[in-house]
């Protein structure tokens, strides 16, 4: 009978780890449905990604391709149920925690990277917008203030990603518009401060527009003496700031370039000398500083006891071949795209932010791993061996991230006359050369307030 109950426990742990060994299949599909969206066909992408209301990645990555699509109320219906699905999984699952422990992070719910749970508001306030609901797209402005605010508050530290300048940008615009003057100028003095973190950062330009902006809305709004150091500290964007008239409209072109950075598994091997003493995180500590195999010099006088085995991710960035647009109406006004959101750079930042935590607990659950598989080849050699593929089975890295984000966002701003124009947009390569045109017929323009068009490029 205690045979048999070994036997039973070990053939129950190896159907978990089995089902556990799937849960890659997501990840996939990616390819398959980046395929659909570059091909144009979004229905087929969609299908791909079939609707799952208890799975935020889902629902983020269907929210995107609702956009896309021009369904932007089934869009923001779908982001609205990862809202709540984030707020939820924020109550954490001690059996769902202890079940990654022994098998890999990927078993737990995804609750989404902070830029990303910043773009779910984001694209929500695009979707309002492009549905003529400014105010809606305030609230959802408002409410990535409060993401933003909730990380500061979890973060160990004051540095990173604790602005958003796109979305201070943005909120900044839609409050302008709404003549809130003091939310305007708060939006804009925090998208002056994450515009500046990223210029220090990557050395991204702070946007000449949004000094324009800012400018505008100081002396609009009654902030004189801001709007005075503005133009002292920036006396060549000042130099070419004309205000806007009455009878003007303001065409706010949203540009999306390439595909965000993605995770891929890598396997390493460390090795665990004869001479360690210790375990758990004790020897985990230990284990991670020492370079893996192929690399490792092996100490004098030492032996090898075992390599432990780790799956790790590992973030690639292919940058787009399409960098940005060029903007123009048919009275002849024109614009330039200009970069208000490197979201490849953003995921590269807050991914390597978890590197040391995610290394470290990668190594102990590994080594956890390894004692299982020790105890089970003392009760039997047949039983250490399904120990031990049942351990490399499951020994899988936890890739997700939101796939369909673009790798850039850029922005054009045209003072425009009230009235129906048409404008064309031109996709710039690398050369500045036009690679590809966009019309967009009769564009309605009401004076002081904002006409939104978006448009998508994936190479």
């Amino acid at each position: 009978m205690p045979c048999l109950a070994r036997a039973s426990r070990w053939l129950t742990l190896a159907g978990l780890l089995v089902v556990v060994a799937g849960c890659g299949t997501y990840m996939s599909s990616v390819d398959r449905v980046r395929g659909h969206v570059v091909s144009g066909d979004l229905d087929a992408a969609l299908e791909e990604l079939e609707a799952d209301e208890g799975d935020v990645l889902r629902l983020f990555e269907r929210g995107l391709l609702l956009s896309y699509a021009g369904r932007y109320q089934e869009s923001n219906a779908s982001f609205e149920a990862a809202d709540h699905l984030i707020d939820e999984l924020y109550t954490k699952s001690l059996s769902r925690e202890a079940a990654a422990f022994i098998t890999n992070d990927a078993t737990l719910p995804y609750r989404g990277y902070p830029h990303e749970q910043v773009q779910l508001h984001l694209y929500s306030a695009l979707n309002y917008l492009a549905l003529g609901d400014g105010d809606a797209a305030l609230v959802e402005c408002r409410r990535v203030g409060l993401r933003l605010a909730q990380l500061e508050d979890t973060r160990d530290s004051d540095s990173g990603y604790l602005h958003d300048g796109f979305a201070e940008y943005l909120a900044g615009i839609l409050y302008a518009q709404d003549d809130d003057g003091n939310s305007a100028m708060v939006s804009a003095r925090r998208a002056l401060t994450a515009f500046e973190e990223s210029h220090e950062r990557w050395g991204h330009a702070i946007p000449e527009q949004f000094i324009h902006d800012s400018i505008d809305w100081a002396e609009r709004f009654g902030f004189a003496e801001e709007a005075r150091e503005l133009r002292e500290r920036f006396p060549d964007e000042a130099a070419h700031f004309t205000p806007m008239r009455r009878d003007e409209g303001e065409l706010l072109v949203i540009y999306e370039s390439g595909f965000v950075a993605r995770l891929v598994e890598v396997r390493l091997d460390l090795p665990i000398l004869k001479s360690d003493q210790g375990e758990g995180e004790e020897l985990g500590m230990r284990v991670r500083g020492r370079s893996p195999r192929g690399e490792y010099i092996l100490p004098e006088g030492e032996k090898i006891a075992y390599w432990l085995s780790l799956a790790m991710p590992e973030m690639v960035r292919e940058p787009p071949h399409l960098v940005g647009a060029r903007v123009r109406s048919t009275d002849g006004a024109t614009a330039t795209t200009f970069l208000v959101s490197d979201v490849s750079a953003t995921a590269r930042l807050l991914f390597d932010e978890g590197a040391g935590k995610r290394f470290l607990r990668t190594i102990v659950r590994a080594l956890a791993k390894y004692t299982v598989h020790q105890k089970a080849k003392k009760e039997s050699e047949g039983l250490g061996i399904l120990a031990n593929i049942l351990g490399s089975v499951s020994e899988r890295a936890d890739t997700r991230s939101w796939a369909m984000l673009p790798d850039s966002i850029h922005m054009a701003r045209l003072r425009l006359p009230a009235g129906t124009h048409r404008v064309v947009l031109e996709v710039l390569d690398e050369r500045n050369g036009v690679a590809q045109t966009a019309t967009f017929e009769e564009v309605e323009i009401t004076p002081g307030f904002v006409t939104l068009i978006q448009h998508r490029t994936y190479r």
